[in-house]
């Protein structure tokens, strides 16, 4: 089997430009991509639980507030004939109707879950970016689940159980894509509405403990532990303690608070956005930070290589430092020492003073030069062997598919059957 393949014959495998490969690669300046339609989704979920599950309380989406916008109506305003984001703008999915809270579109189902879902995928003519607030954490963990039982594998970008970007293959061309408002603008949802000057209703409280189907259909009053209100903050606490004494004589109707609720929050979310997404373009002369970027680290990033990074001016630091050893596992190491002890001959490997054996752009783990000989370790699972792996969509252990990485080994094979 054969070692790495870079993109093209002579190509940098760290920068994929061309260059003398005795210098070091440079990070390269972006231009402005080409405004290009796409549509902007917030969306929020209220859960129940009241369910036991094996590993505690389970789940279950009851409610889902959704808001549609576009950088097109964003810019023009709003426009009943837009493609992008078709004919309804504020959508709920929920398992009670209700009656008092202005939508353009009730979804009543069972499943509310499943049914937003299917929308926001079967509705998608472009690419769609969806927005949750701390949704990383869990709004995108229960479309996961969704997308999983539908035999769907999304594309992941995630750290621990942490979800940073969700993407999902729609149609020929367009994409799915999840992503966490947080990690953009990292404060509260109520905290948006004051730093944005929004013009909109604050965030109100409300008593996620009575969200129970015994309490459907009828008028209650919510006690303050139903807020969980012992694990608020001192100022919020003050506030909410405030709040309770002038209301906590008004009856609450849980089918009707569900839905201003929920619109709010999504409200709330869309209008943040939107006044993030005006700013950053003032800031960086027209980079679309909804699209481009998934945190703030990375939209600064993009800003600093688009508008101020000179060329050949930042040099990439190797991940490894400087060091001209070449990447080799330690089980690789020990096995080719065995080899070389058990079958008396000589191994050139990564800790080898001429380092790998490269053969025009690729390497491999081991070379007996006596005997015209190249070893590789594993190299089935790492380079895609299409007896071992004959599937082209199954991922290997560095993240790639297997059709992608054995095209570049059928590569390798062609190029060591000519020089070997």
């Amino acid at each position: 089997m054969v070692g790495r393949a870079t993109f093209a014959p002579n190509a940098c495998t760290t920068c994929s430009s061309y260059h003398d490969p005795k210098r070091g690669c440079y990070i390269k300046p972006l231009a402005i991509k080409p405004p290009k339609a796409y549509r902007i989704i917030a969306f929020d979920f209220e859960t129940m639980q009241y369910r036991e599950g094996e590993n505690g309380k389970i789940h279950d989406v009851n409610f889902i507030g959704v808001k549609v916008n576009c950088p097109g109506c964003i810019t023009n305003g709003p426009d009943p004939e837009c493609i992008a984001c078709g004919e309804h703008r504020t959508i709920t999915f929920s398992t009670r109707p209700f009656k008092n809270t202005p939508v353009d579109i009730q979804n009543v189902t069972e499943y509310p879950l499943e049914e937003f879902v299917s929308w926001i995928i079967d509705s998608s003519v472009t690419d769609t970016v969806a927005f949750s607030h701390f949704g990383g954490r869990f709004d995108m963990v229960l479309v996961f689940k969704e997308l999983f039982l539908r035999g769907l594998t999304p594309d992941m970008i995630k750290k621990g159980n942490k979800l940073y970007e969700m993407k999902v293959k729609v149609g020929k061309k367009n994409w799915v894509i999840f992503r966490d408002t947080f990690n953009l603008m990292p404060m509260s949802l109520a905290s948006l509405v004051p730093a944005f000057a929004l013009s909109v209703e604050d965030k109100p409280f409300f008593p996620h403990m009575v969200n129970r189907p015994e309490n459907y259909g009828k008028e209650i009053f919510p006690v303050k532990e139903d807020y969980l209100a012992d694990g608020m903050m001192p100022e919020k606490r003050a506030q909410f303690d405030e709040w309770f004494e002038k209301h906590k004589d008004e009856p609450f109707n849980l089918d009707e608070s569900l839905a201003s609720y929920c619109t709010n929050d999504v409200e709330i979310l869309m209008a943040a956005l939107v006044a993030f997404r005006r700013e950053f373009l003032n800031v960086s002369n027209g980079l679309d930070v909804l699209r481009e970027a998934m945190t703030i680290a990375s939209a600064c990033m993009k800003h600093f290589r688009t508008n101020h990074l000179q060329s050949q001016h930042l040099g990439i630091v190797p991940e490894k430092g400087y060091d001209n050893a070449d990447n080799q596992s330690l089980l690789a190491l020990r096995f080719l020492s065995w080899y070389a002890e058990e079958h008396k001959v000589n191994i050139r490997n990564a800790y080898s003073k001429e380092g790998e054996k490269r053969f025009g752009n690729y390497r491999v783990d081991g070379w007996v030069e006596e005997k015209k000989l190249v070893i590789e370790v594993n190299g089935c699972c790492w380079h895609g062997c299409k007896k071992c792996f004959p599937d082209d969509e199954i991922r290997l252990p560095n993240g790639v598919t297997a059709g992608f990485k054995g095209k570049g080994m059928k590569d390798g094979w062609n190029l060591l059957k000519v020089l070997v």
